[in-house]
């Protein structure tokens, strides 16, 4: 069970905008319960079938389950993330140091062209 409300909330990957109830409510995905059937209240309305789409998805984000992979597959894309972000690391150390030299060559050059201009 998910705790719908009434009131207005920032958009989240885990709330789902409900149209279908007597109020505009927002389902808040992120605080999943467990409830017994004698807690249940009045029936109040259904949801649409893509707010229960939504909701579905807003809990799987939630609860951080991915069911389209495996935990294997999830930690092999995880560490070829991993991978690229050290080697896109490496190459932004070396691109940074390149520019430095590119830099002082150039004041070096003008510092130069300075000192002839100036004769």
């Amino acid at each position: 069970m998910v705790y719908l409300n009434t009131k207005p909330k920032k958009d989240c990957d885990t709330h789902v905008t409900i149209r279908s109830s007597y109020e505009r409510s927002t389902a808040l995905c992120e605080q999943v319960q467990t409830i017994s059937v004698e807690q249940l209240g009045r029936y109040i309305a259904d949801c649409t079938e893509q707010e229960m789409e939504a909701i579905s998805r807003s809990i799987l984000i939630s609860l951080d389950l991915d069911m389209s992979e495996t935990p294997a597959q999830k930690k092999t894309r995880t560490w070829i993330e991993d991978r690229r972000l050290e080697v896109m690391q490496k190459d932004l150390d070396e691109a940074q140091g390149e520019a430095k030299l590119y830099h002082q060559l150039y004041d070096e050059l003008l510092e130069k062209m300075i000192r002839i201009a100036a004769k």
